[in-house]
């Protein structure tokens, strides 16, 4: 199964969260939070149900926009953006990298044409493409290994869909919104020329120039005229509409990967903005994640197994004012159970180990040899004065080392001693 991208148009799914939850929310700072309360909701749903292998959020530039250049009118009607839903843009961009998604834009264009250049790059590589977008304009990239999601209906939005909606294919989609224009973008189109005209036009004469060629053929006298009188218009429009698939955007599709996220930061960030389940959830994951995490550290040992090894051994143990024991036995059962080997530790990540039995052939320290020496340090005798040398006898084990039944030696609970 191939690899499947997700890309979220942001400042789409933000704008749809925010008017979906107008009632107020605020974080322990005072702050709103209802859009970022919305937008978490909506990247668990990605990434807990839809489970991509890849996710991108596409970002708008903060330059002016290029578009301008073609028409300055470009998006001028569009109002402010409201006052309580600007500090969460901020939010949002740390919420994200929070979640280790990565955020993509490009100086002087939209986050269409991020979508679109990064849409047509996966396709080319081979991933599945899925747009989570509302913006008809993202109709244009629809293709077999590319769909359009809508994440308030859960419903996947393809070629079929599009056929029934406007009765074009998606490469007359650019064409279809040249004729009829977008008032939310303030693209003008060709007046007179709704949806039902369009689609009728596209349908007859295949493209807008095929349209345009044909203006004297088209019935309707005023649709007619329109369509010589504003050709030009609509040429523009077309410009205004066609999304960039070729921005020069580096990507490396490893780093686009879906990764576990920084469970430690989002347990921070869900705690400052109040979202109390979330924080709970995230800090088990946190919890779950050091457990599970392999550790980085080197850590060393020393097996003891000559008696001048034991002797040098203890001279540093009696200077130590603490230091850690295990036991490994032979049993289960503390009544039944052999002393097979002393573990002590009182320096991080070293150990001593000292073998008083073992598989046949190896050799060890006499068991009662090593415990007389340790019996005074574990009965914190006086360690000052001189204390005599002990010189246990090494052994050979004349045959294997008596198990459990269950394969597992026995230990005792690790102890500190100080």
């Amino acid at each position: 199964m191939s690899d499947t991208l997700y890309l979220v148009d942001t400042f789409s799914l933000l704008f749809q969260v925010f008017y979906a939850i107008r009632q107020p929310m605020t974080g322990t700072r005072g702050q709103p939070t209802n859009a970022v309360y919305g937008f978490t909701g909506d990247i668990e749903h990605l990434v807990k149900e839809k489970k991509p292998s890849h996710l991108i959020f596409a970002m708008e530039s903060p330059e002016p926009g290029e578009r301008l250049n073609i028409f300055a009118e470009y998006k001028a009607n569009r109002d402010e953006m409201p006052n309580d839903l600007r500090p969460q843009v901020g939010m949002i961009l740390e919420l994200l990298e929070a979640y280790r998604i990565p955020v993509v834009s490009y100086p002087g264009w939209e986050a269409d044409d991020v979508i679109a250049t990064l849409s047509r790059r996966a396709v080319r590589d081979g991933l599945e493409v899925r747009i989570v977008s509302n913006d008809k304009d993202a109709r244009q990239l629809l293709c077999p290994k590319c769909k359009i999601y809508s994440i308030r209906k859960r419903q996947f939005y393809q070629e079929p869909e599009l056929l029934e909606d406007w009765g074009i294919r998606p490469e007359q989609v650019i064409d279809f919104q040249s004729l009829v224009g977008d008032a939310v973008d303030n693209v003008p189109g060709v007046p007179g020329v709704g949806p039902k005209t369009a689609s009728t036009l596209l349908q007859e004469y295949g493209t807008l120039e095929g349209v345009l060629d044909n203006a004297d053929r088209v019935k309707g006298k005023k649709v007619s005229e329109n369509l010589k009188a504003f050709r030009d218009v609509a040429l523009r429009s077309r410009e205004l509409v066609t999304l960039r698939q070729d921005l020069p955007i580096e990507i490396d599709w490893e780093l686009a990967r879906l990764r576990e996220p920084d469970y430690e930061s989002l347990v921070r960030l869900f705690t400052d903005y109040g979202f109390r389940r979330y924080a709970t959830d995230a800090q088990v994951k946190y919890q779950e994640a050091r457990v599970q995490a392999p550790s980085t550290v080197e850590r060393t040992w020393t097996t003891i197994r000559t008696p001048e090894a034991f002797e040098a051994f203890l001279v540093e143990l009696r200077q130590q004012p603490k230091f850690c024991l295990d036991l490994e036995t032979s049993n289960v059962n503390p009544l039944e159970a052999d002393i097979v080997g002393w573990a002590i530790s009182w320096t991080p990540n070293h150990g001593y180990y000292i073998a008083v039995d073992g598989p046949a052939g190896e050799e060890f320290l006499d068991r009662d040899g090593v415990l007389a020496a340790m019996k005074p340090i574990l009965e914190g005798a006086d360690l000052s004065g001189a204390v005599a040398p002990v010189s246990p006898v090494v052994r050979k084990a004349p045959a294997p080392v008596a198990r459990p039944e269950n394969g597992d030696s026995a230990k005792t609970q690790g102890r500190l001693f100080g």
